[in-house]
């Protein structure tokens, strides 16, 4: 390449650079500080074995993960595969669209995305996406390039880097699907032999990224099944009527990606080249008539059309990161068209590219954008939290502060598992605060009603107040000052007559009235209940006592079940209670299913009467009390931690009282 073919591409580089290392280190956002704390700090082992959500972009985590053990856990070296990548797209896209159209168009191409908002913020901020653009590029690049060029290397080259793309994050079918049908066209267009001797190489090398795609992915598989990758909440279909109506939604989030931040002429200016391009498309590309004759851009709008369809989903909007560098080539060569005088064309380039360049550094959008959870002051609560707060304070930080603060707390040698969100919280948090303040950082200062909504914790029958502690730039730390469990105690209540915020109902509305004095939970549905005590989550050895009578039950089912360790859809360590059989058992769910029996004994249950009922774990051993009397034990117990919750049957009505959970350290009969 010739020195003047060079210099262009360098000094785009450099501007790329420039832009994107301004940003780089940057406050750490809600989702890339949980991709690194629940995936990339982890063991390997860990980390590429565990996908619980798609934040895990498993190549890129692997290169943090190597990236934080080189360079440590600083925000810039976090970013550095990302910024990388996104540099490289520069480099990438100028000999891609050299091929499918001049140098001109190429180096507009580059500079486009050189100063493209999405890209650059995509550059700085430690996830997958601008990997994603640059294996779309690339396989785009390739693709042409084995047309005329059918060498082994080339087609290895394809395979590896589309099973890398899919490796990255599965929504690469996006891209990859437009790269082959582009292919698959275009080499359907060639004429004798030729055509199926590149089919069968075509294939084949689908074949090879497919292999290595299920291989790379075969420790998820192995570890979580295939529904963990496919089945996710994710990418759950929406109903069709759902789906249709969300058209302008996916239409909006695709266009206001594409063109963030180029102002409204800019974008005209673009539209003209895209369409430039387009119309003029077989005297830009000559050789465009011995290839396929559909537009790639009408290929790509075929293919995402039917993936759509297909998978009822809405994409959120960086998904579409890979159509950045498209969108650029096309406008590019339309431009390139239009504006053939060299010195006008470089005017003009010169002129779009700093007028883009004026918007991103005047108005900063890269730095207060939103899009993956904004959070400014999250070092700052960090160190405040290190240096002014008891180690054992507690706090509530509702997301996207919440990640942040705990990426901070690691960074400086604290513990991040000091910060509970609106998912990990309830009234139980306060009143279990016997040994340590509890702080709450993200509502308005003193509107307990905006705190009470942020935590969904409804109405409070606790009498409490937010008292200001620490003023930020844009968020205020509050102490919670609240009544409390007494020593030692997890969680207590006595069923006074309302129904607690301390249990979270499912599934029905469960109410407690008076009947002869007593407090009597009414269960009246067509479903099984779950009453849930949040807070527990972190619960490990602990024991429940509560007083239980059966007042009517169920033809079918009359079994209560008290599940001392609960995970959600994991796995629980139940006792059950069975009236008609006069029947306890000690047995557990596996994976959200009832897993059998450990242990059975007969024991006479009666209605109309109550039971004193306690229920310790402790390590993999469960042992059941009735007044007082040990009357089973069981080992095996898989569930290790976990939350409480009571399962009642349809159709059926229970008294409650005096339950209280303790941990299993001095607790008689334990």
């Amino acid at each position: 390449m010739r020195m003047r073919n060079v210099l262009p591409l360098l000094v785009l580089i450099v501007i790329a650079f420039v832009l994107r290392f301004n940003y780089l280190d940057q406050p750490m956002r809600y989702d890339e500080s949980l991709t690194f704390l629940n995936y990339a700090a982890q063991p390997l082992t860990t980390a590429l074995s565990t996908y619980n959500e798609p934040n895990n972009h498993l190549f890129h985590t692997l290169l943090v993960h190597l990236s934080s053990r080189v360079f440590g856990d600083a925000p810039w070296a976090l970013r550095l595969p990302a910024f990388i990548a996104g540099l490289l797209i520069i480099p990438a896209l100028y000999w891609t669209a050299g091929q499918f159209f001049n140098r001109r168009a190429a180096l507009l191409a580059a500079a486009l995305c050189a100063v493209s908002v999405a890209l650059i913020e995509f550059s700085v901020n430690a996830r997958g996406y601008t990997l994603i653009a640059l294996f779309f590029v690339l396989l785009l690049g390739l693709a042409k390039y084995v047309l005329t060029h059918d060498r082994r290397w080339v087609w290895g080259a394809f395979a590896l880097i589309a099973a890398l793309g899919f490796y990255t994050i599965p929504v690469f079918v996006y891209p990859m699907g437009i790269v082959a049908l582009w292919l698959l066209l275009s080499l359907f267009a060639l004429e004798g032999d030729r055509r199926w001797y590149m089919l069968i190489k075509f294939a084949l090398a689908l074949a090879v990224g497919g292999a290595l795609t299920v291989l790379l992915y075969l420790p998820i598989i192995q570890n979580q099944g295939m529904s963990a990758i496919t089945g996710n909440q994710f990418v759950t279909q929406l109903p069709a009527s759902v789906f249709y109506a969300s058209l302008g939604e996916i239409w909006t989030l695709f266009w206001g990606f594409v063109n963030r931040g180029f102002d409204p002429l800019v974008q005209v200016i673009l539209v003209i080249g895209v369409i430039v391009s387009l119309v003029f498309r077989a005297r830009i590309q000559p050789e465009s008539a011995r290839q396929t004759r559909v537009p790639l851009l009408l290929i790509a709008a075929i293919w995402l059309g039917i993936v759509l369809f297909f998978q009822r989903v809405i994409p959120f909007d960086r998904t579409w990161i890979f159509f950045v560098p498209l969108y650029a080539m096309l406008a590019a060569a339309g431009i390139a068209y239009v504006i053939r005088d060299s010195t006008w064309f470089v005017l003009a380039s010169v002129g779009l590219v700093a007028g883009v360049i004026f918007s991103v550094v005047t108005t900063d959008l890269i730095r207060t954008s939103e899009l993956t959870g904004y959070a400014p002051d999250a070092e700052a609560v960090a160190l405040y939290a290190i240096n002014d707060l008891d180690p054992e304070d507690r706090l509530f930080i509702p997301t996207p502060l919440d990640e942040p603060v705990r990426y901070y707390l690691r960074l400086h040698g604290a513990a991040p598992e000091r910060v509970f969100n609106q998912y990990q919280t309830g009234w139980i948090d306060l009143m279990a605060s016997t040994d340590q303040d509890l702080y709450v950082v993200g509502v308005p200062l003193d509107d307990q009603a905006a705190f009470e909504a942020s935590f969904e914790l409804g109405d409070s029958p606790y009498r409490y107040a937010l008292l200001p502690a620490a003023t930020f730039p844009v968020q205020v730390m509050q102490r919670i000052a609240a009544p409390a469990f007494a020593s030692g105690v997890l969680f207590s209540d006595n069923f006074d007559g309302t129904l607690t915020p301390g249990w979270q109902i499912n599934g029905s509305e469960p109410r407690i009235i008076n009947q002869s004095g007593e407090q009597v939970l009414l269960v009246n549905t067509e479903t099984w209940t779950e009453l849930t005590i949040d807070g527990g989550s972190q619960w490990r050895d602990y024991v429940v006592g509560l007083r239980v009578q059966f007042t009517r039950l169920n033809a079918q089912f009359d079994e209560l079940g008290l599940h001392v360790r609960n995970e959600f859809g994991v796995v629980s360590a139940a006792a059950t209670f069975n009236v008609d059989r006069e029947q306890i058992g000690i047995g557990g769910d596996l994976e959200g299913a009832w897993g059998g029996y450990l242990q059975q004994a007969d024991y006479p249950l009666q209605r109309s009467r109550y039971y004193d009922l306690q229920v310790e774990v402790s390590g993999d051993v469960m042992t059941i009390w009735i007044d007082g009397e040990q009357v089973l034990q069981a080992s095996g117990i898989a569930a290790t931690r976990g939350t409480f919750r009571i399962v009642i049957p349809p159709d059926v009505r229970l008294s409650l009282d005096n339950v209280i959970i303790r941990p299993v350290e001095g607790v008689q009969g334990s």
